[in-house]
């Protein structure tokens, strides 16, 4: 549907015009066109029919004339069906067409497109532009249709945008040096506009640069004259300078300006360019020192329509014009003959045609965009590397899956989109989402389909080809649907209308990448779909031992991977610690479709293996390099998961037994007791099918114990943990590794849950394990445990002695474990002794030691440090600390107060202090809590 409002008002339907009338009909669409996307409410409508004295029912009647008006608009709607041109919004109603399709529109946002090009010399193209709007022009805007107010200073605006477009159409004529066209153009407005000094100034300039000086002195005198005789007053500024260059022969007035060639010019900006404001201006800075630089990204991420925003954004800094090439169609012989038709450059046979583009560059100001890149990489760095050296003038932005390796090129990495994914505050990808959409449904991002929509970004990886394409299938689905099917397989999301076939669907984009690739790269490429997310370069190593790959070319083939786009890497996290690498969602699902089920049962089985091992020799109870351990699961976490999914769904292994209890203080330490509640649930449930012995049973029931005890769970924590430990204790030799893990958790565990006569048990078994095995490390941590659940059970004084020998007797063996329980005696200990200036002093340590050991979950410590607080007489702090442990026990989902004693110590806390400023302090506290756990550090609480 087109809207011709430049005259009287006409409908054009599919090309043929519909009969609007004059009537009650045109008199409410001539607004809505006018105001095109605007929602105008009924009183507006009704004062543009009626004017100032509407009739009595106006509103109904209205409602009977937008009836019939969609009628005429919509002729085909079916019955009941929404309308989809003249909507109904909350305040009123909104025409929903394109500017395009509406000339006053169009003529309005066609001046500044018109006055851009000219600023960069593109004077052909406003030519063409201008030719096209004015030739909209009918006669006056709206003819026929009564004015009751709103259309004078409508049809005002429109002239006067048509005579800006007329002005800058006589302009370009001028620069083109067509200045006999241009006085041509110029005399009829001055006709109908004999004041306007603009007009004269442009008629004056186009009769000397004929070579009709005098004339041009004449036409300044008459101008003079007008004014003079009409509004009393001499020509402004402009005039008068002009009028002194023409007397002074003024050479830069016969100067033209510079021309930019047309030909390859960038692509119109498609619709707005979503999470990318940082990337634009950034490479729009670079460009002016930089002679190359290249976009690089996986397929899909939205390379090119990013390079086209920096064309434009740059636009103004390249007066000789920008040129889009798009190499995907082409081989490496034709890349030549590609950019010099982009130029419209032509010689004789047999010439270079990359010497007749650098000929035609040498001395230009220009940028050359290279889309595509990435299937002809060396011959594309071959010839940017002659244009680069040979024309100064030039700036080249490529777009490629990897680096062309030129000289002196700036590789910038593009990304998938942020997303938000909570629904509450719509990210990048989700406002991506919600804008393709647009009118096809009606979304609310942040509130119930938020988290559907922050499903939808994840499932495609933050990938704009993916947003899109999903945003393009809510015409026909739900977005519950929509989930469904991306979960299951993303890579299948395909376009519903026509395209490029390598970005088909989401699979072909990255088949795409994926076929430029060695086939030793393509092998691993599909192996790494057996981790579900982040990992190192260690486990790509494991993968790559069944032959025909070998784990010493696991740097090289990573690197390719990376290099091409296939693989997407991240810097350390830590000081030391390592690249973590992972494949974006769609490429995943890309390769678990190639991997054949032989290939992924072998490679599951490497992974499972190479997790197992490396886990069973780690130093996972205190001693040194406990922490060194966490952080590795921490950056092969998504292998971790993986392994424990194969071991005790998908293919059930014994193994899985030692491997989950070994796992526990990792949970715990990281705070991820949810986590390991999820992991022994399955442990238990999975006895059965793995044929599990008494030993296997006890284990399992010790890890779900342990688990709850954590949680403070104790009254289901303690048959579970006291049914386990008897046959713990006459466990076999060979599973001696797994059963000193269990026991230290499980003693640990219960004594944080208040069990005190099962973690005593448990700590005399560990000790007689400890012993008769020689395990130094297991048994220190059960001494330090026995200090502890002393000094809590009535044998204080013999608590405190004890955990002062293991301090002691730990100097040489360094087991942290040990010394935090010991630490944890000594504090609760002195505190309730009456020295809290001592007991800070035993909390500062275990805070350290925590530190030490890598754990985040120091909740405890620091609720029990408001209580040392407290007694040292620093309320502020002790409300910090108690703020910063709720916080804590929140993320852990665990209960709050954690100790018996905190309700008195906070009862207290709040009769000392004001209330605003104990919110204040406890507000601070929450702040900590939910911030960094490293954090806590003596200093900082």
């Amino acid at each position: 549907m087109e809207i011709r409002d430049l005259g009287p008002l006409m409908v054009e339907l599919d090309g043929l015009p519909t009969a609007i009338g004059n009537g009650r009909l045109a008199a409410v669409l001539s607004p809505l066109a006018n105001r095109v996307g605007e929602v105008l409410t009924p009183a507006i409508l009704i004062d543009a029919v009626w004017g100032p004295q509407p009739p009595p029912k106006a509103g109904q009647l209205l409602e009977s004339v937008i009836w019939r008006l969609r009628k005429e608009l919509e002729p085909g709607r079916a019955a009941r069906a929404e309308p989809v041109v003249l909507r109904r919004e909350p305040l009123g109603y909104r025409l929903d067409l394109p500017a395009s399709a509406v000339d006053s529109a169009h003529l309005r946002t066609v001046v500044p497109q018109l006055r851009e090009w000219a600023a960069a010399g593109r004077f052909d193209r406003v030519l063409d532009r201008s030719a096209a709007v004015l030739a909209l022009w009918r006669g006056e805007p709206y003819a026929e249709v009564p004015d009751t107010g709103w259309l004078t200073p409508a049809r005002h605006r429109l002239s006067t945008a048509r005579l800006d477009v007329a002005e800058l159409r006589v302009q370009a004529l001028l620069d083109l040096g067509r200045p006999e066209e241009a006085i041509g153009d110029v005399d009829p407005l001055i006709a109908d506009h004999p004041l306007r000094e603009r007009l004269w100034a442009l008629r004056i300039t186009g009769l000397y640069r004929a070579g009709r000086q005098s004339d041009a002195l004449t036409a300044f005198q008459r101008i003079r004259g007008l004014l003079a005789d009409e509004l009393g007053v001499d020509p402004g500024t402009e005039l008068r300078e002009l009028h002194h260059r023409v007397l002074g022969h003024d050479p830069d007035l016969d100067r033209r300006r510079p021309v930019a060639v047309t030909a390859g010019t960038l692509p119109r900006r498609r619709a707005s360019l979503i999470g990318r404001d940082a990337d634009v201006a950034r490479l729009t800075g670079a460009l002016a020192g930089t002679p190359l630089i290249t976009l690089v990204g996986p397929g899909g991420v939205g390379k090119t329509r990013l390079a086209v925003e920096v064309g434009h954004a740059a636009h103004a800094s390249f007066p000789d014009g920008a040129w889009f090439v798009d190499l995907a169609p082409i081989g490496a012989d034709l890349l030549g003959g590609t950019l010099a038709g982009a130029f419209e450059l032509t010689g004789p046979p047999g010439r270079n045609p990359v010497a007749a583009v650098t000929d035609f560059l040498s001395d230009r100001t220009t940028l050359i965009v290279l889309d595509n890149c990435e299937h002809l990489v060396a011959a594309a760095a071959e010839v940017v590397d002659e244009i680069v050296a040979r024309c100064p003038g030039v700036r080249v932005l490529a777009t490629s899956r990897e680096p062309l390796d030129a000289a002196g090129e700036l590789i910038h990495p593009v990304g998938p989109l942020p997303i938000d994914g909570t629904g509450a505050a719509p990210g990048p990808a989700e406002q991506l989402f919600v804008e393709r959409v647009g009118s096809a449904a009606d979304l609310d991002p942040s509130g119930s389909d938020g988290e559907l929509i922050g499903r939808i970004c994840r499932a495609v990886g933050g990938l704009p080809l993916g947003i899109e394409l999903a945003a393009a299938q809510v015409r026909t689905f739900e977005l519950a649907e929509i989930v469904r099917s991306l979960e299951r397989n993303p890579a299948e999301l395909a376009r519903p209308g026509t395209g490029p076939r390598r970005q088909a669907s989401l699979w072909e984009t990255v088949d795409w990448g994926y076929r430029l690739a060695r086939a030793d790269e393509q092998a691993l490429h599909r192996r790494l779909a057996v981790i579900p997310g982040q990992f190192t370069l260690d486990l790509a190593a494991a993968l790559c031992e069944r032959p025909p790959l070998h784990p010493d070319a696991a740097l090289s083939l990573v690197g390719g991977l990376v290099h091409r786009s296939l693989l997407t890497s991240s810097r350390p996290s830590r000081p030391g610690g390592p690249t973590t690498f992972h494949q974006l969602v769609p490429i995943r699902a890309h390769a678990a479709d190639l991997l054949d089920s032989g290939e992924r049962a072998a490679v599951e089985i490497a992974r499972d293996r190479w997790f197992s091992a490396r886990l069973a020799g780690a130093p996972i109870d205190g001693r040194p390099g406990h922490t060194a351990v966490l952080h590795w699961l921490d950056d092969d976490s998504a292998a971790l998961h993986a392994t424990l999914e194969s071991m005790l769904v998908r293919n059930p292994d014994r193994a899985a037994f030692g491997l989950v209890n070994g796992l526990f203080l990792y949970w715990y330490d990281r705070g991820r007791l949810a986590e390991a509640q999820h992991w022994a649930a399955l442990l238990r449930a999975s006895t059965d099918r793995l044929v599990a012995d008494p030993t296997d049973r006890a284990l399992a029931d010790a890890a779900a114990g342990s688990v709850l005890a954590m949680r403070h769970r104790g009254d289901e924590a303690a048959p579970l943990l006291r049914g386990s430990r008897p046959i713990l204790a006459a466990a076999p030799a060979d599973r001696r590794d797994d059963v000193a893990a269990a026991l230290l958790v499980a003693a640990a565990a219960a004594w944080t849950g208040d069990i005190w006569d099962v973690a005593a048990d448990f700590v005399d078994t560990a000790l007689a394990l400890g012993r008769s095995a020689e395990l130094p490390h297991l048994t220190m941590a059960a001494r330090g445990i026995r200090s502890a659940n002393w000094s809590l059970t009535g044998d204080r004084s013999a608590g405190i002695a004890e955990a002062r020998q293991v301090l002691r007797d730990n100097e040489a063996l360094g087991n942290d474990i040990a010394a935090l329980f010991a630490l944890v005696t000594l504090t609760v200990t002195t505190l309730m002794g009456g020295d809290p200036v001592g007991a800070l002093g035993y909390s500062d340590e275990l805070l350290l030691t925590h530190r030490r050991l890598g754990a985040l979950a120091v909740s405890d410590t620091i609720e029990t440090r408001a209580s040392i607080r407290a007694a040292a007489g620093d309320a502020a702090e002790a409300i910090r600390c108690l703020g910063a442990s709720a916080a804590l026990n929140r993320r852990l989902g665990r209960d709050w107060p954690w100790h018996e004693f905190t309700p008195a110590v906070l009862d207290d806390l709040r009769n000392r202090v004001p209330p605003d400023d104990f919110m204040t302090y406890w507000a601070s506290g929450e702040r900590l809590g939910l911030g960094d756990p490293a954090r806590f550090t003596p200093e900082w609480i």
